[in-house]
């Protein structure tokens, strides 16, 4: 597991708490190399999920006696997260794997949520337990209008993966994206409001944020690289979710990957709420809102 990357956006800036993110990545990225080798997979993968669950519920303990040690005042948003991670997520995926005898395609589906989980959560949660009150992102009730929107996206961007973006349009109207990822969310607020969010993601965009994290180039989008990326997606949509206006507390309904036809074809018969095109050194990034 040596020769793991390991990048100082990741870092928080507390000993205890950086060395476990850097053996969670070390664990993961084993889980990686070994989902490509059918051959000594199954037992090896079977062994390796059990430490790295072991391991993820010693460092949760450790990283919320910390934050209560600190007096973070984010700590029960975060331990709630951490909850859902220990009772409903890890146990959900010991399930399938189990039930299918660590089959390619399951360990693949844990490979891919444990990428994306984790460099979702480090980047836009951990990262928050250090960070300077004074260098929060702005508060929704001061972002009036789309422009404010696409610029908080661009800042998070930026902050969140080393980006170099820039809005190159903010009336995109989509008609050949190319190859990438097409990611549809739909969620429905309290008030009864529906709202589809779908993210459109340049395949050399998807690959490097994929690899960074386990430090393994990705070549093409596999299923690995597509569990991954709705996880990230997922994590950025709740983080610049609070960007959104009088629109109350919204709940994932469903969720799907379209391929370029499905979404072109409801794109057609969208009035999207916004429609964003950002540029950035790996290729473009869109993100469509429709109520």
């Amino acid at each position: 597991m040596d020769g793991v990357a390991w990048d100082d956006r990741y870092r928080v800036g507390v000993a205890v708490i950086d060395s476990a993110h850097q053996k969670l990545f070390a664990l993961v990225r084993r889980l990686v190399l070994l989902s490509g080798d059918e051959q000594r997979s199954q037992w090896a993968c079977e062994e390796s999920v059990k430490y790295l669950k072991n391991y993820t519920l010693k460092h949760f303990a450790e990283e919320e006696a910390y934050m209560r040690q600190c007096g973070y005042d984010g700590y029960e948003k975060h331990k709630k997260i951490h909850d859902d991670m220990r009772e409903v997520q890890l146990p959900a995926y010991e399930k399938e794997l189990g039930e299918t005898g660590y089959s390619s395609e399951a360990v693949q589906h844990f490979v891919g949520f444990c990428i994306g989980w984790l460099t979702g959560h480090i980047m836009m949660e951990d990262r928050n337990i250090t960070r300077e009150k004074g260098d929060a992102f702005t508060p929704p009730d001061r972002l009036k209008n789309v422009e404010d929107f696409a610029e908080a996206v661009s800042e998070v961007l930026k902050d969140l993966f080393a980006l170099q973006v820039k809005i190159a349009s903010m009336h995109y109207e989509v008609d050949e994206f190319g190859p990438g990822v097409y990611y549809c969310l739909v969620y429905r607020s309290d008030r009864g409001e529906r709202f589809l969010v779908t993210f459109l993601l340049n395949e050399q965009l998807v690959l490097h944020t994929v690899s960074e994290m386990p430090g393994v180039p990705f070549d093409k989008i596999d299923n690995i690289v597509l569990y991954a990326t709705r996880q990230i997606a997922r994590h950025l949509l709740e983080h610049i979710g609070m960007f959104f206006q009088n629109v109350g507390v919204c709940r994932l309904e469903k969720e799907a990957l379209l391929d370029e036809k499905k979404f072109l074809a409801g794109m057609n018969v969208a009035n999207p709420y916004c429609s964003i095109l950002f540029e950035t050194q790996y290729g473009p990034f869109a993100i469509c809102v429709n109520k």
